[in-house]
């Protein structure tokens, strides 16, 4: 019995092919299949149709699933559902070991629920800068009543070469407090004592807030 099959296993030859399976087909190709593209390929498909227990399926595979691609795939269709399902999905997804999927949680989350606000407040003490940026971004907007906690928890944290979480960090405290000691900071990061790449994203965080005064003009 065929169990599923495949053109051109790990789509190594350049091509547009159009080529209907049956869902039982897609279902045993995204468990089965050797390479992570074919995988890939069929969980995609599986989360364009409606089939019997879809999103139990989904879950399953990205419990089974190692390549973090797929299951950030998996996360972008499951967390907007904003269900039970997806609530249980993302409390996995916060524990994932892979970086790429903690912060796809936070890319693909509509709204944090009160019961899993500790499981996202966990990813401010991540191992990730990248991780961490987003989570305080993240948090701040969903939770606006717990941003002194939020900012008290990374106020020491520098983050990469950028200075991400510190620029992020400034970047709330002026929202939430509109006091003139952030600005400046922030507008400092944008001159010439740093590097491009903290400048260019200290720039960035002044366009998000709409701000631009005199020194930062001179700085850029």
């Amino acid at each position: 019995e065929l169990s599923y099959a495949l053109f051109d296993p790990n789509n190594q030859i350049m091509k547009s092919v159009e080529f209907a399976k049956p869902t039982e087909m897609l279902i045993a190709q995204a468990e089965k299949a050797e390479y992570m593209l074919d995988r890939y390929d069929a969980v995609v498909a599986l989360i364009e149709r409606d089939f019997s227990e879809k999103e139990g399926f989904l879950i399953e595979r990205f419990q089974t699933e190692k390549f973090h691609g797929i299951k950030a795939v998996i996360l972008q269709y499951m967390l907007p559902q904003l269900n039970e399902n997806s609530e249980k999905l993302a409390k996995m997804a916060i524990n994932d070991p892979a970086a790429e999927v903690r912060l796809a949680v936070l890319e693909s989350t509509l709204r944090i629920p009160s019961e899993l606000e500790p499981n996202y407040r966990s990813l401010l003490n991540d191992s990730s800068y990248q991780v961490i940026e987003k989570a305080l971004g993240m948090l701040s907007f969903y939770l606006p009543q717990n941003v002194g906690e939020y900012l008290e928890l990374t106020k020491d944290e520098r983050g990469n070469r950028a200075h991400n979480v510190r620029i992020e960090w400034l970047r709330v405290a002026y929202v939430n407090s509109k006091e003139e000691k952030y600005l400046d900071e922030l507008v400092d990061y944008t001159s010439n004592s740093f590097e491009f790449l903290t400048r260019v994203n200290a720039a960035r965080a002044l366009q998000q807030l709409n701000v631009f005064n005199e020194a930062a003009l001179a700085n850029l």
